[in-house]
């Protein structure tokens, strides 16, 4: 049997549920979300949207269930529930993403390992050499950008740190780093973990 809280009523706006047995609606979980005033968000049906200076950025709701109530002299979400902390962590990394933006950073280790960045912001393909027989092209998607400030340097740029970890995470498994020689597409700032190889005698 599920220990899910059930809807009763609606009293000024607010959904009011029924806690499970052994708990008391105020054992509850609660979180508080401030917006700055250059940053809106507005809830969908399975979503809320933030949206910001540098974009929008799509939240899903989690399956746990979540009240929630705007303050608006505060400008305060409060919100309560079983998911209300989880919730409030992804909704304050969308609020500083389209506030101020967020980037991840790619180094390219190994010989004749090269960048380049093709196509327009929205359009835009990553060109890849990175020692095989033939070059990768990947195809962005328009909620992000990419710039090389250096031939083996890439930077990958927009508004959801999620989607960014994702796409970078693709970028490396095409060529892992070596543990042995360190050649690869490397995390900037992160040392590869090297080992030892056989010694001839």
């Amino acid at each position: 049997m599920s220990s899910r809280p059930t809807p009763t009523r609606t009293f000024r706006g607010i959904r009011t549920l029924t806690a499970p047995a052994g708990r008391t609606p105020g054992d509850a979980p609660t979180a508080e979300l401030f917006l700055p005033p250059a940053v809106r968000l507005q809830r969908t049906a399975g979503a809320w949207v933030v949206k910001g200076p540098m974009g929008d950025c799509a939240v899903p709701l989690g399956p746990e269930a979540t009240q929630y109530r705007w303050a608006p002299l505060r400008r305060t979400l409060q919100l309560r529930g079983e998911g209300a902390t989880p919730l409030r962590r992804r909704l304050a990394r969308a609020v500083a993403g389209v506030q101020h933006g967020c980037f991840v950073s790619l180094e390219l280790r190994g010989v004749g390992f090269r960048a380049q960045t093709q196509g327009v912001p929205g359009a835009q393909y990553l060109r890849l050499r990175l020692g095989h027989s033939c070059d990768y092209r990947v195809a962005l998607p328009p909620s992000l950008a990419a710039v090389c400030p250096s031939p083996t340097q890439v930077r990958l740029l927009g508004v959801d740190a999620a989607t960014l970890g994702q796409w970078a995470a693709r970028l490396v498994a095409l060529r892992p780093p070596n543990p042995y020689t360190g050649k690869g597409v490397c995390w900037a700032g992160r040392p590869v973990v090297r080992k030892v190889g056989k010694r001839t005698r």
